[in-house]
């Protein structure tokens, strides 16, 4: 009996064959399903090293002076591997230092041949191939059963910088573009201000082709079709006027167009015009016929932008009546220019019947025109006086000023709202190596052929570039009317303190061409702001600077989204709030965002909607106010301004900076142009 209950729990054998057979065949696949789960675990933390590892690079960015090493150190130092001094991002405990690797802009990772990426062969720097790529390796796995399938984890992340073309928290800033998209010359009558015609009917004006950019000037010229130009035969003072287009036209009040010299009739440039007829009869005046100036050390002897003052000559034709013999000029006649208060005594060429006067000096330092006068005495015979007769040979001898015999025109193009504009230059010559035209002689019966060809050479200042680390501050106006103000309404929901505080919320992208309409999305045209009062910019950069940063670094009373704008401290150098400029840190809030718009946006009040061209950045190193609480404690502890605007509270000061936000707005397909001012994006593109 007992023996046959033992045959019958033979079964209970047979279930534990069974089960250790299962174990066997089951262990090697929960083995790797542990060491699976590991080597995702592991992997994971590896990408998210190797994505903030290159991140943190691009953040490093910094032009024009951009230097490698700040990038790689900080791709470094966030992907766990550290460099040398900081670590972030650091690894699992259980993965030694040894054991993890990181390889910035190399074409394989540690230890490999492998991807061989052939763009990063030879291992280019960040700031020459635009790219901060990032492969990390794990060594030597820790598998919790030592099954070692694999022998390394790689994880690579690479991050491209591409133009932005879409944005938002933009500040209610503009700035212009530098280059007008058309330039015209107009030749003027300055007796009415009008254009000339040519005889064809046509106006006497011709559009300028551009050439790029020498001698710190936008150069512009019209060599390849120079203007045929016949001086009207009843004018005798002609300008040249230049009208700066941001679209297509070049027609004065139009929107976008500025006009130098439009302040009054006249024109930048001077052009006298005189004819050989109609000569003095005994006894009366000299009439002057040529008036002409020959540089010495200025560049062009009409229109000058020289720093300093520089010499020209003033040269003069005169017809005398006929008592004046040729024997008697030089001798019984005497002419002297008079120029910017200065006498200057003119010798006579018997060669040349000219008078010349030498060494005109031309000063700098007041925009605008200068005239000359030429004075005159005559010793020889008789001229009428009233009811009486003047003899010429008696001393007080016959003398007069024959006025306004020529012009010349200074302009300083760094003060771009004055009359004279952005112009640095401004050349009229008598065809493409003809002499410069400063008078030009009409059509007579012994001059029939007065038809010139003249050509324009005109250099602009432009207003925009990247600042070097030594470059000195410029300024942006936040406040004020017409020219005079840089201002934007580009969130009607927040008022213009808040719009500077937090930004405008509005996306905003970058105007193809299309025609500006109130609703599009996002937004490609923003509309002009008109003035501001005089504590609204200082109270939002107060806020945005020292009181809504992490920690309220300026002490700023109120809450988050509430503060006062009224900070009690300025924060010391290398923490924000504080001008870090040039070395400052990657999400310092003195790096603004602001729009470029068409050159031409800020001549006229009013509120008119205008194309987006680009997004700009805008490091901002000091900014004043007018007190009423909202001091900048940071002036005379830091901050830096552009000389006589500390007071202020309509200017800005700062420099165009090429800014690089990580993943922040939309980008183009365009790679970043490390040049120009416009706004990058650092993309994960691996």
């Amino acid at each position: 009996m007992r023996r046959s209950r033992i045959i019958a729990d033979d079964q209970g054998v047979a279930t534990v064959i069974v089960a250790m057979v299962i174990l066997v065949v089951a262990l090697p696949f929960c083995v790797f399903a542990v060491d699976a789960a590991n080597w995702f675990v592991h992997k994971r933390h590896l990408q998210t090293q190797a994505d903030a590892a290159a991140l943190a690079g691009a953040g490093l960015y910094r032009f024009p002076s951009c230097d490698n090493a700040p990038i790689t150190a900080a791709a470094l130092r966030y992907s766990g591997k550290g460099d040398g001094a900081t670590t972030y991002n650091g690894t699992f405990p259980t993965v030694a230092p040894g054991r993890l690797h990181a390889v910035v802009n190399g074409p394989n990772y540690f230890g490999q041949s492998k991807p061989n990426e052939a763009d990063l062969a030879g291992n280019p720097p960040p700031c020459t191939s635009k790219v901060v790529d990032v492969k990390m390796t794990e060594t030597n796995l820790p598998f919790i059963f030592s099954s070692g399938l694999v022998s390394n984890i790689n994880a690579q992340a690479r991050v491209k910088l591409f133009q932005v073309s879409q944005a938002d928290g933009m500040l209610p800033l503009g700035v212009q573009e530098a280059a007008p998209r058309k330039v015209r010359a107009y030749i003027v009558d300055e007796a009415t201000g009008t254009t000339v015609k040519n005889p064809s009917g046509n106006d006497a004006s011709v559009v300028l082709d551009a050439h790029g950019a020498s001698g710190g000037l936008l150069q512009f010229d019209n060599e390849s079709a120079p203007l045929a130009f016949t001086p009207p035969a009843n004018v005798t003072s002609l300008g040249v006027r230049l009208a700066l287009g941001g679209a297509t036209s070049t027609t004065c009040l139009q929107p976008l167009v500025n006009c130098y010299d439009s302040a009054t009739t006249q024109g930048l440039s001077y052009v006298r015009t005189w004819s050989d007829q109609g000569d003095p009869t005994s006894g009366q005046p000299p009439v002057a016929r040529s008036v002409s100036f020959s540089p010495i050390t200025c560049t062009n002897g009409s229109f000058s932008s020289a720093g300093s003052a520089c010499t020209i000559a003033i040269n003069a034709k005169v017809k005398w009546n006929p008592s004046v013999t040729a024997s008697d000029l030089g001798t019984n006649t005497q002419l002297k220019a008079v120029y910017n208060g200065v006498t200057y005594t003119m010798a006579y060429s018997a060669a040349t019947q000219t008078w010349t006067a030498s060494s005109v000096s031309v000063p700098s330092g007041t925009i605008g025109p200068r005239t000359v006068n030429l004075d005159w005495v005559q010793k020889v015979g008789t001229m009428p006086n009233g009811n009486k007769t003047t003899d010429c040979t008696k001393s007080p001898f016959c003398s007069g000023t024959i006025a306004n015999v020529q012009r010349t025109f200074w302009n300083n193009p760094d003060d771009q709202s004055s009359r004279g504009g952005p112009i640095g230059k401004l050349d009229v010559l008598n065809g493409l190596a003809g002499p410069q035209v400063s008078d030009l002689q009409r059509c007579s019966a012994t001059h029939p052929n007065c038809t010139v060809n003249l050509v324009f050479e005109v250099g602009i200042k432009g207003a925009l570039g990247l600042d070097k680390p030594t470059d000195p501050p410029r300024s942006m106006r936040v406040s004020g009317s017409g020219s005079q103000n840089q201002t934007l309404d580009c969130d009607p929901a927040r008022g213009f303190v808040d719009e500077i505080a937090y930004g405008c919320q509005p996306a905003y992208g970058i105007n193809g061409g299309t025609t500006c309409l109130p609703a599009t999305t996002p937004l490609s045209c923003v509309p002009v702001g008109t003035g501001t009062t005089a504590n609204k910019p200082a109270e939002g950069f107060n806020i945005r600077f020292l009181c809504a940063p992490p920690g309220n670094p300026g002490g700023c009373r109120g809450t988050p989204g509430n503060y006062d704008g009224k900070p009690r401290t300025c924060p010391p150098a290398g923490q924000f709030g504080h001008n870090n400029w040039p070395n400052y840190p990657s999400g310092d809030p003195r790096v603004v965002a602001v729009f470029l718009v068409p050159f031409g946006t800020f001549e006229s009040s009013g509120n008119q909607l205008v194309p987006i061209i680009d997004f700009a950045a805008f490091y901002v190193t000091g900014y004043a106010s007018n007190g009423a609480g909202f001091a900048n404690p940071c002036i005379g502890n830091g901050d830096q301004f552009v000389p006589g605007t500390d007071t202020d509270n309509g200017v800005i000061s700062g420099h165009f900076v090429k800014n690089v936000t990580p993943n922040a707005g939309g980008n183009s397909t365009d790679i970043c142009d490390f040049n120009d001012i416009g706004e990058c994006v650092a993309v994960l593109v691996k």
